[in-house]
């Protein structure tokens, strides 16, 4: 028996402890979580005017309590309800409903549309800029009582312009101020500040007599220092030597940022000197040729010219790039290099080869003349006269009259050679036949005092 009863003490004490480690069994669990939601919050009307009022309702369910912000007011009741604001300037109410399990809340704007401050007009005459230039900046506001300009400029009129003289690149701010609110405008005034001015195509151009398509194109660059493209510098152009004219006096590189011009060959001169410059910054000499063969004291060939005002050896590279090789010899007297494009071109420069030590011709040595050489398959160049390889020496003498001096010279191939020293010109021909032309050498002829520092050149023998 006293066994029995301390099983059933002991079945008890255990049913026990188990209702307690079993939370929620025959009492239906913990409480669920259920935080306030607010179902309304509405402003009529959203949009008033100043010293109006605005009636907000609201609608909250499972709220404590509810407050309106601001002023932070608790409101009742805390369920549902309306009342009215009178704000000085738009605002924005927020609602907040509060319980044991949490909050909701929501916002409503009021707002003063008639009345909040507006610009309608903020520009820029020019958005761009060159150091030293100005822009006109316009403005046009609706509702302001003032404006404040981050220039330092305070206007208390709607609309006005204002002259814009700065020296970097600037962001140009302005606020319109009333009672109510205010309004904000932005826009940048970019002030290019140019450095140095860029040949794109480098400082040879080639062209044709009365054509004015160049080869490349002229083209030309302003950057700033650091290497930034400008669009807006002037570039001034002016013709040093021709008697061409230029497409443009003034030129701006715009959206492209590339300024382009052409030099017109109108004139009898085959070649000109353009110097392109932004005034106080910067400037560069352009060559331009046309692919003429003149003889005299104005004396070129295949772009090079060789005058008083001679080309150089590098001028030589510029126009018809390197040279099969270069022969020296001092085949007039004093050392000359001879530039040989006999593959491609059928002719030879003469270049004074003035360095020291010689047989080392440099880019500054001027050019004194050239050699047009016959070969087959290559197009040689004539003078306007149509003197040239293939011409007999009845035509050269039609032209240029009696020769100054003429030999016979033995070499392979026999030549007759006939000298117009004072016009610069030898004729090699052959001995036979009609005497055709299948030589023609033009060298520079001096008519003023030398100042490149070559020894005056007449012509020699080839």
């Amino acid at each position: 028996m006293t066994n029995r009863l301390f099983v059933s003490f002991l079945t008890l004490i255990l049913f026990s402890v188990s209702v307690t480690l079993i939370p929620g069994c025959g009492d239906g669990g913990t409480d669920p979580v259920n935080p306030p939601v607010i179902t309304e919050f509405s402003a009529v009307p959203s949009d008033i005017v100043p010293g109006d009022s605005s009636l907000l309702t609201y609608a909250v369910t499972g709220a404590d309590s509810t407050k309106l912000f601001p002023p932070g007011d608790r409101l009742t009741p805390a369920s549902s309800g309306s009342l009215w604001v009178s704000p000085p300037m738009p605002a924005t109410y927020t609602l907040v409903a509060y319980n044991k399990d949490g909050r909701d809340s929501a916002q409503v704007d009021i707002t003063m549309s008639a009345y909040v401050p507006s610009f309608v007009q903020f520009d820029l005459s020019e958005d761009t800029v060159v150091i030293g230039h100005s822009s006109v900046l316009t403005w046009k506001a609706t509702q302001s009582d003032s404006i404040v300009f981050s220039t330092g400029t305070t206007a208390t009129t709607d609309s006005g312009q204002v002259t814009l003289d700065l020296s970097t690149t600037t962001v140009i701010r302005a606020i319109a101020y009333n009672a109510v609110a205010t309004d904000t405008a932005l826009t940048t005034l970019t002030v290019e500040v140019p450095d140095s001015l860029v040949a794109v195509n480098g400082l040879y151009y080639r062209s044709v007599m009365g054509g004015n398509t160049q080869t490349p194109q002229i083209a030309l660059r302003v950057i700033d220092d650091l290497g930034g493209v400008l669009r807006k510098p002037w570039i001034h152009l002016t013709i040093v030597e021709g008697d061409g004219a230029l497409s443009a006096d003034s030129i701006q590189p715009g959206g492209t940022e590339l300024a382009t011009v052409n030099y017109l060959f109108t004139g009898a001169l085959g070649h000109a000197l353009i110097r392109a410059s932004v005034p106080g910054v910067d400037s560069v000499d352009l060559k331009v040729r046309a692919s003429v063969l003149v003889t005299g004291a104005q004396g070129q060939i295949q772009y090079v010219y060789f005058a008083d005002s001679a080309d150089t050896y590098a001028d030589v590279i510029g126009f018809n790039g390197l040279p099969d090789r270069v022969d020296y010899t001092n085949l007039y007297g004093f050392p000359v290099a001879i530039a040989v494009y006999e593959a491609n071109l059928a002719l030879d420069f003469v270049i004074w080869d003035s360095a020291f030590p010689p047989n080392t011709v440099q880019g500054h040595e001027p050019v004194l003349g050239g050699f047009v050489i016959d070969s087959a398959g290559i197009t040689h160049p004539r003078t306007s006269d149509s003197i040239g390889i293939g011409s007999t020496i009845a035509e050269v003498r039609a032209i240029y009259g009696t020769e100054e001096a003429t030999w016979y010279d033995p070499a392979i191939p026999p030549a007759q050679v006939f000298n117009y020293g004072s016009q610069g010109l030898t004729f090699w021909t052959t001995v036979t036949g009609d005497s055709v032309v299948f030589q023609m050498d033009v060298l520079r002829v001096d008519t003023s005092p030398d100042t490149s520092g070559a020894a005056p050149l007449r012509m020699g023998r080839p």
